[in-house]
């Protein structure tokens, strides 16, 4: 152990690495990863095994893959609020470790379920784990490298989640085609345990500040605070609602941009859930692909997180998040509509397949461009409300909260995104069905356009905060 010198306390073992910004994001982004992982491992296999195993006939596979998607929404978004505020109270690391032990849990009832239900419940847990982790994990980037370096820091972790969500449905399909269905989940429980050990291993910033030394003019470190305590601005009183009192973000929840964030939020997860219900599903029907090849199409989607996600991180802290999202809602208006385009044909099945494979590419690049961008907008928001009223927030500020409320509307996309377009494809066809969803892109489009235009945000949520009540 390294012995600080002006405390008797010995450090940790490798206590400036465990405690180290770079190390903090690195484990962020992997503990991340593992629920996008697990979730896009069974998205290609779910088809076949839920008729070869579980005996549920071609023609209602559909409801239930949409049934099973939104179990796992609907999960999230019931306890992403509870998540929200044990973040803010800096209660991060054991609800972090009950977040993958639950995940265990649900990977487990996965490849031993055999009825509905069962399966069911393995989503619900999968949603509740998803609720504390990317709540938890999210409001411990912000507390570690503070807002100004927001946009870069998720765009870098998005592009470490992106490589869970590529190599997910790649190998899930890759694995069950040569192994079997048991091995899918060996590797589930293999990816998971390597998690916990990183989790263990992190020490987060409150933590170590208990380590740091005395004199304030030495305790300056990559570990103290990007966003210094404004001083006291009239700060409204305190509300006499006891829940306004335990969650404070809903005196602003109603703000324009926020909401304008939060909408972009759920276009992004309802589409993102869209692809992963009805994908293996087309591909199967209309090019007659296996579990294999049906993943490996995902890795059209989730490549462009991989590059352009820091990309448009940089983007975002140099401009603002309303060009990147005006951007990607340009590109993916066009490209969902032409997704009706590719057809099935023996005699051009390449060509088809190459054509089909573009759209979604181009589909990754939109996606890549709302999605971090918004959350982003979102945080900033928020930041500049706790540097004005410092008081209304607590000395933590909301962002545990934020990201819970995130959470919940990505959630609901995630709910009703397979509900809406598995529906719509059932009764007037794939093509249309992406059209359809092609308006919700039009929506962010005019949401960014019109709902985050640059002007006096602080103005202006002032007045807001003191009048929503």
């Amino acid at each position: 152990m390294e012995i600080d010198s002006n405390h008797r306390r010995p450090r940790p073992i490798c206590f400036k690495l465990r405690s180290s910004s770079t190390f903090i994001l690195i484990v962020v982004g992997f503990s991340l990863s593992p629920d996008l992982f697990l979730y896009g491992l069974v998205i290609p296999v779910l088809p076949f095994a839920l008729n070869q195993l579980v005996g549920i006939p071609d023609q209602d596979i559909q409801p239930v893959i949409s049934a099973l998607l939104a179990a796992h929404a609907l999960a999230a978004v019931l306890f992403s609020p509870i998540a929200g505020l044990i973040a803010d109270a800096g209660k991060g690391r054991l609800p972090f470790l009950f977040g993958l032990v639950a995940m265990a849990a649900s990977t487990a009832l996965l490849c031993f379920g055999r009825t509905i239900p069962l399966l069911l419940l393995a989503r619900v847990l999968q949603g509740l784990s998803a609720a504390i982790v990317w709540t938890v994990g999210l409001a411990l980037v912000v507390d570690t490298v503070g807002s100004d370096k927001l946009g870069s820091a998720l765009g870098s972790i998005y592009g470490v989640i992106s490589v869970g969500s590529l190599a997910s449905p790649t190998l899930g399909g890759i694995v069950y085609s040569r192994f079997g269905y048991y091995a899918v989940y060996e590797l589930a429980g293999a990816i998971l345990l390597i998690d916990i050990i990183l989790r263990l291993l992190v020490i987060e910033r409150s933590v170590a500040e208990t380590y740091q030394p005395s004199n304030p003019e030495e305790a300056v470190t990559e570990q103290t605070s990007l966003l210094p305590r404004s001083p006291d601005r009239s700060n409204p009183p305190p509300s006499t609602n006891p829940i306004i009192r335990s969650f404070p973000l809903l005196k602003i929840l109603l703000h324009p941009r926020l909401l304008s964030a939060l909408f972009v939020t759920f276009t992004q997860a309802s589409l993102l859930a869209t692809f992963d219900a009805t994908v293996p599903i087309h591909v199967k029907e209309i090019f007659g692909m296996d579990s294999l090849q049906s993943g490996l199409l995902f890795i059209a989607i989730q490549l462009p997180y991989l590059i352009t996600g820091p990309i448009f991180g940089k983007w975002v802290d140099h401009s603002g998040a309303r060009p990147a999202i005006i951007f990607g809602s340009i590109i993916l208006i066009p490209t969902l509509i032409f997704l009706r385009l590719p057809h099935q044909s023996k005699e051009e099945w390449w060509i088809q397949v190459i054509g089909y494979t573009s759209l979604l590419t181009f589909s990754g690049i939109g996606l890549s461009a709302i999605g971090g961008p918004s959350l982003v907008d979102a945080s900033q928001t928020v930041c500049d409300l706790h540097k004005s009223f410092p008081d209304l927030f607590g000395h933590k500020g909301p962002y545990g909260q934020l990201y819970a409320v995130n959470n919940v509307v990505f959630s609901l996309g995630m709910t009703i995104g397979p509900l809406l377009s598995g529906g719509l494809a059932d009764q007037i066809n794939y093509g249309n069905s992406m059209a359809v969803m092609s308006l919700l892109c039009l929506a962010s489009f005019l949401v960014a356009w019109f709902g985050m235009k640059d002007k006096d945000l602080m103005g202006t949520r002032k007045s807001n905060v003191v009048t929503t009540r």
